[in-house]
């Protein structure tokens, strides 16, 4: 099995990153968001506040992760990303569950709702300008290693920005006359906040349920496969994705009149093949089937 240091290295940082910016950022939007008097900043800090212990999960996932295949767990501890990749998704839904609940009791209260201040929108736009940083890196670096939990991480910090965009629409809109924006910010965040947490479950459930690869890797494995010589076809190929990597189950058929020591060598060719040309296969299985 093929183990890259460097894809667990980059999300690792990115997530001990994540945190540290997660308690900056959470400490700005609670403080400015009392002293300022904006309840979608406020709720957007409860939501700052509950990544601190998502991040936190996310890096100890991918150290786990990467923990060597033993007798109990022959095929390694890589799903523990998807696992808590669900489990962070559920986090992520129900907070955006509690800022929209608060949002509503807010709105339709009977109570003066009152305008947010300067320090409010300064609050907003220096978390918006973190939070659009932190998702722009941990996205170009999801699209190098294809890591689960990054992609987790990633549509969180995605998740965050549009909250914090809504917080900021809110904090402007109150201040030009309009009050009732700010609560209802924070009925929007929590939509924002809802729907990117079910993207996050949807995709580790897919991974726990032995998706495929997609279609890009499926047809490349083949390529390879009937460029390999003595390859007259590929009668069976599965796919089954494992945290950022996939492993391939594949028939191929050759001629019935070679020795098995020549078909052997054919499989082991094909194997070799399909690793060196596609990084994320972390493993092959080869099967030789005999054909006119």
């Amino acid at each position: 099995m093929k183990i890259v240091d460097k894809s667990v290295r980059e999300p690792m940082t990115l997530a001990i990153v994540s945190i540290v910016f997660s308690v900056f950022l959470a400490l700005i939007k609670l403080i400015t968001g009392a002293i300022g008097r904006s309840s979608a900043l406020i709720s957007d800090g409860v939501n700052s506040l509950g990544d601190i212990v998502g991040y936190s999960v996310v890096a100890f996932s991918l150290s786990f992760s990467q923990k060597k295949a033993d007798r109990g767990h022959p095929y390694g501890h890589e799903k523990v990303e998807s696992v808590v990749s669900l489990l962070f998704s559920l986090a992520i839904i129900i907070t955006g569950g509690y800022i929209g609940y608060s949002g509503v009791l807010k709105l339709f209260s009977d109570e003066i709702t009152e305008v947010p201040t300067m320090v409010a929108l300064i609050g907003a736009v220096v978390s918006l300008i973190g939070k659009g940083y932190l998702y722009f890196v941990t996205r170009q670096t999801y699209k190098r290693n294809k890591s689960s939990s990054l992609k987790a991480l990633s549509l969180d910090h995605f998740s965050d920005a549009l909250a914090t965009t809504g917080a900021l629409a809110g904090v402007i809109l109150a201040k030009v006359g309009l009050p009732f924006f700010d609560p209802l910010a924070s009925i929007l965040i929590a939509v924002f906040v809802i729907v990117s947490g079910y993207n996050v479950l949807h995709s580790s459930l897919g991974i726990l349920m032995d998706v495929s690869a997609d279609q890009k890797t499926i047809d490349t494995i083949e390529m390879v496969a009937l460029n390999t010589p003595e390859v007259k076809h590929v009668d069976l190929l599965k796919t089954r994705m494992v945290g950022s990597g996939c492993y391939v189950d594949i028939e191929i058929c050759c001629s019935r009149n070679l020795s098995l020591e020549q078909s052997h060598l054919i499989a082991e060719n094909v194997h070799d093949r399909i690793e060196k040309k596609i990084p994320s296969v972390r493993h092959v299985m080869v099967h030789t089937n005999p054909c006119d």
